[in-house]
Parts: C-alpha cells; structure tokens; sequence
C-alpha cells in the first residue's frame, strides 16, 4: 500500500508535535524542515512547539517566517502570536497582531475568547489595567473565568486592590467553583 503525501505530513506533524510536548523542540524543527508540502497545520504545530519549549521570541520570528512564505496564518497562528507576545511584553507588537487578525488576514478573522484573553493578559502585564478592564467590558461575548484571572492577577501585580475587588466578584458571579479570585485577592490584601 502505497502513503499519500499528505498521510506523510499528518505524520511527520503528529511525530514534530509529539517530540515538542517532552521539550525537545530541536527534534521538532528538524522534523519540520524534512516535512514536504509543509501546509498551514505545520506551521502553527512548529510555532505552538516553539512557544511551548520557552522560545517565545523565535515562535514570532517564525510566525514571521511563515507569512514570507505566503501561508496564511488563521486563528491558531494569531493565538499563538498573541500568548508569545504576552509572554515577552510586547504590546505594540501584540496590539498589531490583534488588529491586524481582525482587518488584514483572510476578510477579518474570528477573535474568539482566547484571542482576547490574550490580549487582556498583555495589557495588564504592560500595567494598562484601564486598558485591559475596557476590553473585557467590550467583548462580544460573555468574558471568561481566564480573562478575569489575567485581569485579576494584573491587578495583584500592580497594587490595585479596588478593581481586583471587583474583578473577583465578577469572577464569582460567573465561576464560584473557581478558588482563583480567592487566592489572588486574599494576596493583593497582604501587599
């Protein structure tokens, strides 16, 4: 029996995601660059393993990469941009990937929950509390326990204990099973 092409580059992808979820990112780029017609799919598992692995910064450069190479990123290639982004403060660049996603790719992407999640979790690490509260406020959707937590922890982080007062209330108004805005908040008490 004969393998078609793409039986091989579901395989390849499925061995480079595995050997990247136990920290072996460098295994997962070789197998990357032995994979023929590499697609979409494999672009966003070698991005994904990059940022996975702790290389937050070399998961944008091949996000970059990837859009010189005329794939186009969807949804998966933007989150994953946005948490990397997250991870290493940059908000410029984390703003133009949001935008962007939205305006520029593909007539307007879909930002789904963890896109702004992301974006939530960015601005507060940034110290744009305002900012990130203003966002969940403006979601088209019900914001998540995720958002709150990242808005939460921001809080904490900053020292403004009114308004993580009342991101814990929204938390438990939405999630009471949740000890997270417990935690956090008895920890913004204590400093």
């Amino acid at each position: 029996m004969r393998s078609c092409p793409e039986t091989n580059v579901v395989s390849w992808t499925a061995m480079m995601a595995s050997y990247a979820q136990y920290g072996h990112f460098n295994i997962s780029e070789s197998f990357f660059q032995r994979i023929p017609g590499r697609n979409l799919v494999t672009w966003n598992a070698l991005i994904a393993a990059a940022a996975q692995s702790g290389h937050a910064r070399l998961a944008i450069e091949l996000f970059h990469e990837m859009i010189v190479e005329s794939v186009e990123p969807d949804e998966i290639s933007f989150m994953i941009a946005l948490a990397a982004c997250a991870h290493l403060g940059l908000l410029d660049l984390g703003r133009s990937y949001f935008a962007s996603m939205l305006v520029d790719h593909g007539g307007g992407l879909a930002a789904c929950k963890e896109h702004y999640t992301s974006m939530v979790d960015l601005l507060g690490r940034a110290g744009q509390i305002d900012a990130a509260a203003e966002l969940i406020d403006t979601m088209p959707f019900v914001p998540g326990g995720v958002s709150l937590v990242a808005i939460l922890g921001s809080c904490q982080t900053q020292r403004d204990l009114p308004r993580a007062t009342r991101a814990a209330r929204r938390l438990l108004e939405i999630d009471p099973r949740n000890s997270s805005s417990h935690v956090l908040l008895s920890s913004s008490l204590r400093n």
